[in-house]
């Protein structure tokens, strides 16, 4: 099971090097938090968690493309993209702990 650090990192990677296949990658990043979610949450706190998440996707895509047509990154660019896994993980975890009192 990949970390999602290595995920993150692996969508910049494919971006800069122009390889399309980072939307899949993206997709699989998407998909991992979509299931934890689903896993971990319910009623309005999991319709939260996924609007907040599908729209941040949608962001990283226009980033990720942004990279790929440069062909190049920025630090503050992969940081800001990367950092994305973690704060996914640490919204849907405060979720849940704020559910369980």
């Amino acid at each position: 099971m990949s970390k999602v650090t290595d995920m993150m990192f692996d969508l910049i990677n494919k971006a800069r090097s122009r390889d399309d296949s980072y939307i899949s990658a993206l997709d699989a990043v998407l998909e991992k938090h979509n299931s934890t979610a689903l896993d971990l949450l319910d009623g309005d706190d999991l319709a939260t968690f996924l609007s907040q998440l599908h729209h941040d996707v949608s962001n990283l895509k226009a980033m990720l493309r942004a990279i790929y047509i440069a062909g190049h990154v920025t630090e503050s660019f992969s940081d800001f993209v990367v950092g994305h896994g973690e704060l996914w993980s640490a919204k849907c975890y405060h979720m849940l702990l704020e559910r369980m009192g």
